[in-house]
């Protein structure tokens, strides 16, 4: 049962401490997937110095909480289990219970909206959802989470919602599973006879800067602008006093328009367009250099994952974007590797699709996607335990967000079972 996590969250917010009571982080949850043939972390948070134990699998396994409450376990490597089975986790008279936890091949799929086209959206999805069969195939759609600063977890408004809980790939929820990501598992599963659990950490209209930490990004040239911007517009927030401050310039910006377009339509003139509240949020919570990193990625780095799937480029090609692509885009590999705490961590890359002018979706030889195409390139072959998989061909609706997402997923799926699995053919004789 999931009660206990959510009223630890509750608690949380009415500002009792999270090191008071026993709390899972959020990637945690009933239907879950655990990494089979290595150690595997888990972690959470308890009082100061209590003693938390761990029981899965027939292990049992114990921590203790550090002085802020923070404490991390190892299980030993687990086999291959299609049998969901209970985590227990307890500290004192506090008991949490994940059920149905099954074990198999784990791996983060991230980058923008090509990797977060969820299978409804794709090609052949009226048979595709109707059909899945596939309930050892699991998967968690993080929520968008971008900050300044490191987070520990990511929110999850309740139980139910499509975000931040795991699911199960069969007709009544597989829908918003990551189509690339879904191909990808269901070649995999068939394979290699495991049960996968995929972690989508996509975000449409993302840039590989967004993906890194800001630390390795201050000393790139190419960055000085973005952080530049980026600290212009915190200042300008701050200075407009910040929520209060946005709040009335909406308020008084909403009357300005209703003025204005009862105006525009008593004279039979083209109505003003109606102020987005969007822009009068902080800009905090928006996409950032290093947000993505801070709000998605570091929740989940303590996780044991076979890999990760990286699907992004496109917005780095539009204007002056792709400048600093050759510094930002290998660097999403080594900060990947570097605080999933993995330095071998394969890696597959997906190169963007066969388009090149956006409004006509004509091809141009000099346009900016052809230089994102090479640097991907380039950086396959300056790193090992990478795939390169290329998409051109498969633009077959000639669109920045090819529909057939099957070839992409299945190309993944061939290069971790030839590379990272090293899953020969079978012999015909």
């Amino acid at each position: 049962m999931r009660t206990i996590r959510f009223l630890a969250l509750i608690l949380f917010a009415c500002n009792l401490s999270a090191a008071e009571t026993l709390r899972l982080p959020n990637i945690f949850g009933p239907k879950m997937v655990l990494q089979q043939g290595k150690p595997v972390h888990i972690w959470g948070w308890a009082k100061a110095g209590a003693e938390v134990k761990a029981q899965f699998a027939g292990q049992s396994k114990s921590a203790k909480a550090d002085g802020e409450g923070q404490w991390l376990l190892l299980l030993d490597k687990l086999e291959t289990s299609f049998k969901g089975r209970e985590l227990v986790v307890t500290s004192g008279t506090e008991k949490i219970t994940l059920t149905d936890i099954l074990v198999g091949e784990v791996w983060v799929c991230g980058g923008q909206s090509n990797m977060e086209w969820s299978l409804r959206s794709s090609r052949d999805s009226d048979l595709e959802v109707a059909s899945a069969d596939s309930p050892h195939i699991r998967f968690i759609r993080l929520p968008h989470i971008a900050r300044p600063t490191a987070q520990e977890d990511f929110p999850v408004t309740d139980e139910t919602s499509s975000e931040g809980n795991w699911r199960q790939a069969i007709p009544e929820q597989v829908e918003n599973c990551t189509a690339v990501g879904y191909y990808f598992a269901q070649r995999l599963s068939r394979r290699l006879k495991v049960p996968v659990g995929l972690i989508d950490v996509s975000w449409g209209g993302t840039m590989a800067q967004h993906w890194v930490l800001k630390d390795t990004l201050k000393p790139f040239p190419e960055m000085r602008p973005y952080l530049e911007q980026f600290n212009a517009a915190m200042k300008a927030w701050r200075e407009g006093g910040e929520k209060e401050g946005a709040d009335k310039r909406y308020a008084a910006d909403l009357k300005a328009w209703e003025k204005a377009r009862a105006e525009a339509k008593a004279k039979g003139e083209r109505e003003p367009r109606r102020p987005n509240q969007n822009n009068y949020t902080t800009p905090a919570n928006k996409r950032q250099p290093g947000g993505m990193m801070n709000g998605m990625i570091l929740p989940i780095s303590k996780m044991t994952i076979a890999g990760a799937l990286f699907y992004q480029g496109e917005n780095n090609s539009f204007g002056t974007s792709w400048k600093p692509f050759h510094r930002t885009f290998p660097a999403v590999i080594t900060d990947w590797r570097r605080v999933f705490g993995n330095e071998n961590l394969p890696v597959g890359l997906v190169q963007i699709a066969g388009w090149s002018t956006r409004r006509s979706m004509t091809y141009d030889m000099n346009h900016h996607t052809n230089v994102i195409r090479e640097i991907q390139h380039l950086t396959w072959a300056r790193f090992k335990n990478t795939g390169l998989i290329v998409t051109y061909d498969t633009n077959s609706n000639g669109s920045i967000h090819p529909g057939h997402k099957r070839p992409v997923g299945e190309r993944l799926a061939r290069w971790a079972l030839a590379e990272v699995y090293k899953a020969t053919a079978p012999q015909i004789q």
